[in-house]
């Protein structure tokens, strides 16, 4: 089951956790050649973390949209 947040950030789960990730930029990274991206689905995700509750994880990311949102953690 994902669950979308916003553009950029998803919830994803396994049989034991919740795990928050974050899109990955499609225009970098071992996925391109010359600034192009290489896949046509506009990037992958990265795991952030694993939680066993959705409060927590929930905290997480309005901490890190919080903090993003004043131009510090990316």
């Amino acid at each position: 089951m994902i669950l979308k947040l916003d553009k950029d950030y998803r919830i994803n789960c396994d049989m034991r956790n919740f795990i928050l990730q974050k899109r990955t930029n499609p225009n970098r990274g071992p996925k391109t050649r010359n600034g192009k991206k290489l896949k046509k689905d506009g990037g992958g995700w990265r795991d952030l973390g694993y939680w066993k509750d959705l409060s927590p994880l929930l905290l997480s990311y309005s901490r890190i949209r919080t903090r993003t949102s004043m131009g510090g953690y990316h």
